[in-house]
């Protein structure tokens, strides 16, 4: 059978170092024995190393190496379609893959799809510039183009999360499936919906009533904006000045029993 081995990427003193995974007493892999990290798998072919991503959990790297024993084995066997199994293809560089992946977004989807894909994108390869290839973008890489978005270009948390997905289906497409796991983004923001209580919306409506007796003829629940549950349903009626207690001129009072409040 095809040797593939498995090997894990991490930071030791500002470098990065591959190390094999070390095998227990029962010939197993210990997953645990090494520090957190990438994992990869490595072969050779023709005498030359070759090597992939193998994603950052021990299952992902376990199915990655198993994948990759059926190609080289089905190499060596002959079998139609594994002719070039196990050879690296080399990829375009990152201005050419982001060129080419717009054009199929362009087809593909709607118009402000591709604008907004558009933006984040060349945003994306612009910071990225100096990269030679796709595979060259590491994690840390990818926090720090995270870190530029939030304090170089503003955008807020929401935002930055919604170009995270987007950078991530890119880079998926180009083999590098997971590699945002990686990244501490910020959490999605969610804006609390209004809730206008009974004395805010006395004041309201003693506002209102302040030009006349019959300015607003049929009021109801439905016509608060925004007053949620906190306002019980209001049958339609007719509204006068004196069904608002309070003082008109400084726009102050309270709802009336007779409008429902419980």
């Amino acid at each position: 059978m095809s040797r593939v081995n498995i090997v894990k990427r991490i930071k030791i003193g500002g470098r990065w170092k591959m190390f094999s995974i070390p095998r227990n007493a029962k010939g197993n892999y210990d997953w645990n024995a090494i520090a957190d990290g990438r994992y990869y798998v490595e072969w050779y072919v023709g005498g030359t190393r070759r090597r992939v991503s193998a994603g950052v959990t021990a299952a992902q790297a376990l199915e990655v190496q198993r994948r990759k024993h059926h190609e080289l084995e089905g190499r060596k066997l002959g079998i139609p379609g594994f002719e070039t199994a196990g050879e690296t293809v080399k990829k375009p560089a990152l201005h050419v893959a982001i060129t080419k992946y717009l054009e199929q977004i362009e087809a593909l989807k709607k118009p402000n799809t591709h604008r907004k894909y558009e933006a984040v994108l060349n945003r994306f390869g612009e910071f990225f510039r100096d990269c030679v290839s796709i595979d060259a973008i590491s994690g840390d890489d990818l926090t720090r183009f995270v870190v530029t978005l939030k304090k170089d270009h503003g955008l807020g948390s929401n935002t930055i999360l919604h170009n995270a997905v987007i950078v991530a289906q890119f880079l998926k497409r180009h083999g590098r499936s997971g590699i945002t796991k990686e990244l501490s983004l910020p959490e999605r923001i969610t804006p609390l919906v209004k809730i206008y209580r009974h004395e805010e919306l006395a004041r309201f409506l003693c506002s209102v009533l302040r030009c006349g007796t019959r300015l607003v003829r049929h009021v109801s629940a439905d016509r608060f904006p925004r007053a949620g549950s906190d306002v019980p349903a209001l049958e339609r009626r007719e509204l006068r000045v004196a069904d608002c207690a309070g003082d008109l001129e400084t726009g102050t009072g309270i709802l009336p029993e007779a409008m429902g409040r419980s």
